[in-house]
């Protein structure tokens, strides 16, 4: 936490950071790191307490396919205001951010990565090459990012309730829901400007 304080304080000093940001980013720290740790002493205890197996921290990124991704490419980036992650539009996908790199979610400690969306050409890839040919478009995944990822960890606790983790990379893990939905379990250091994700 002292050495978060130091960064933070540094990047205020070189005109990085607004007074208010400064505040709110180590107020929403504490909260998490003091607060946070006495809710998360073990999984039964968290369970007790209504709180699960991990602390989810956001919605990481929504993965959309569609026929022509340069249209709900447009669409959100005209409409919505969300920025398109340079040098990720490959002809096939890409993909666009809640907040351009280096920024913070409103109320989130520094290094939450912003949320983003996947776009793509196609049905999806994760098991709906046998979905209807009329459909237009799906959300294939969704992504959460959990507070202390911890590979091991995570990975025995998905094992633990008899789930077939996927590794996607070192920062996340996709399994099926109950309703056999596909749902990715990532670190905060699965970003829209890197650290890896589907």
């Amino acid at each position: 936490m002292e050495a978060f304080v130091a960064q933070m304080l540094e990047k205020f000093e070189k005109g990085k950071l607004s007074r208010r940001k400064l505040i709110e980013t180590i107020a929403v720290a504490a909260t998490t790191v003091y607060g946070g740790a006495k809710a998360t002493t073990s999984v039964g205890a968290a369970a007790a307490n209504g709180r699960g197996s991990f602390r989810t921290l956001l919605v990481n990124h929504i993965s959309y396919s569609c026929p022509d991704y340069r249209k709900p490419r447009d669409f959100y980036t005209d409409l919505m205001g969300v920025d398109l992650v340079e040098k990720s539009d490959n002809g096939k996908q890409a993909v666009l951010a809640f907040g351009p790199k280096g920024s913070t979610p409103l109320n989130s400690p520094y290094g939450i990565p912003v949320t983003h969306v996947y776009v793509r050409n196609g049905l999806g890839v994760m098991g709906l090459s046998d979905a209807p040919k009329n459909v237009g478009a799906v959300v294939n995944h969704i992504a959460y990012t959990i507070a202390d990822w911890d590979q091991k960890k995570v990975l025995e606790e998905l094992r633990k309730r008899g789930l077939n983790p996927r590794e996607d990379t070192p920062n996340s893990y996709h399994v099926m829901d109950p309703d056999g939905y596909d749902l990715q379990i990532s670190g905060i250091k699965m970003s829209a400007f890197g650290g890896g994700g589907s």
